[in-house]
């Protein structure tokens, strides 16, 4: 008589795809991690697990026709998923919306186009906001709902759970832009066409902390408590002002004795990053049937910032003019590189002394755009260029509408050697997550 071997959690994990996808996806990533750590014959987990259980067109698939048309069109005008989407993607949890960055101009227009093609209907007029350049709400009904036909096509969002999307339009990139928008520390992720990227996920994930950004604090009290009541129905983590370390940071003495006091380690700022760099966790998405981009990918892969504590920050007023104090956050710090010579808009840490980039500064490029537009023929020089003049320097031809003369020179060139030079030297751990 046959004997069949015992079966234990090493070979229900290792021989039997069903139980395996069962059991990691009842698990979170840090109980991963540790699992991958108990003995050789379970190390292959974490791989395994970002290999199944990371596939982006799963998530998409609900929202658009087809996935891969999406993400060629992302691929094609350089669309970020980011906020809650993204967020949901690392806890591997299904979206319950779809939120996206677009930069204005061509890139929106082509955006805009596909989603009407591919089914989406838009709620209302578009909506005006300081931050962009125009808000575009979408929902697409399925057969059964009974919202399906709509009788005023400016109702607000439909109280079904239908796909929703938020199209954001952006007046500077829109990585820029996905920086500078979240509120707390855990929605620093987002999603490009063949990576997706979490910013602080050892703090996120793993320690399962939150804490504040500037974003959720710069406008009034009102704003904050909002913020932080919507956030728990996203991932509920108590939010903290400051990592206890930058707090003793900024004030060491206060905190310990004048022996001990010295820089801590931070669990968010972590000095001068790059996107993907070892601090990031980056997955790699199956790109099987997407149409390579001809963009350069170097203005996202090679994008540098830091995330800075603000331990003192002013006082803020309240809707009855009163002063009210403001609680500690962080900011994400970078200095954009654009200007009409450059057909990419690129992040630089200002701080990063070791960065030859730091010597970039929009001044030199604005310079040389404008003297290579005083050298055009009038016919050849942006409509209302007189008008416009320098304040405009710093966006994209496209934005003005007109076409590029065929004897102008692009310096992306230049800006692209130079971070190279300052972080290939540098080995980043690509689909780590600590």
């Amino acid at each position: 008589m046959t004997h069949l071997p015992p079966i234990n959690l090493v070979g229900l994990i290792n021989r039997y795809a069903p139980a395996q996808a069962s059991i990691l996806q009842q698990l979170e990533i840090r109980d991963i991690i540790s699992l991958s750590r108990v003995c050789k014959k379970l190390s292959h987990v974490y791989n395994t697990t970002i290999k199944t259980q990371y596939n982006i067109n799963n998530g998409l698939r609900r929202f658009f026709n087809s996935p891969n048309e999406f993400r060629n069109v992302q691929a094609e005008t350089d669309a970020i998923i980011c906020n809650s989407t993204a967020l949901y993607f690392f806890l591997r949890r299904p979206f319950t919306g779809i939120s996206i960055f677009v930069g204005k101009g061509t890139s929106a227009t082509r955006m805009l186009d596909y989603l009407k093609e591919d089914g989406w209907h838009e709620i209302g007029e578009t909506v005006a906001h300081e931050k962009y350049d125009g808000l575009h709400y979408f929902d697409k009904h399925t057969a059964s709902c009974p919202n399906r036909v709509r009788k005023n096509e400016t109702d607000n969002w439909n109280p079904c759970f239908c796909p929703h999307l938020c199209l954001g339009a952006t007046c500077e990139s829109a990585l820029s832009t996905a920086l500078f928008d979240p509120h707390v520390t855990e929605a620093l992720n987002i999603i490009t066409w063949s990576h997706a990227y979490s910013l602080l996920p050892y703090t996120t994930f793993i320690l399962k902390r939150s804490f504040l950004l500037e974003n959720a604090v710069n406008r009034s009290p009102q704003r904050l408590g909002q913020v932080l009541r919507s956030k728990k129905h996203i991932l509920d983590l108590p939010t903290e002002p400051l990592d206890l370390r930058d707090a003793q940071n900024a004030n060491p003495t206060a905190l310990s004795p004048p022996a001990l006091s010295r820089q801590l380690v931070s669990r968010v700022d972590h000095g001068h990053r790059r996107m993907g760099d070892r601090h990031t966790w980056t997955i790699a998405l199956d790109t099987d049937g997407i149409r390579q981009p001809t963009k350069s990918t170097i203005p996202i892969t090679y994008a540098s910032f830091r995330i800075i504590p603000e331990p003192n920050p002013p006082p803020i007023e309240d809707n009855h003019g009163r002063l009210r104090d403001t609680p500690s956050y962080y900011y994400v710090l970078f200095n954009s590189v654009a200007a009409q010579c450059l057909k990419y808009e690129y992040l630089v840490d200002p701080t990063d002394g070791g960065n030859p980039a730091c010597s970039i500064v929009a001044r030199r490029y604005k310079e040389i755009s404008f003297t290579q537009i005083e050298a055009l023929e009038d016919v050849e020089k942006p409509p209302r260029w007189i008008s416009n003049g320098s304040t405009s320097l710093r966006h994209g031809w496209e934005k003005f509408g007109c076409e590029v003369p065929v004897s102008w020179k692009w310096y992306d060139d230049e800006v692209e050697e130079l971070l190279r030079s300052r972080w290939d030297r540098d080995s980043p751990l690509e689909g780590r997550l600590i």
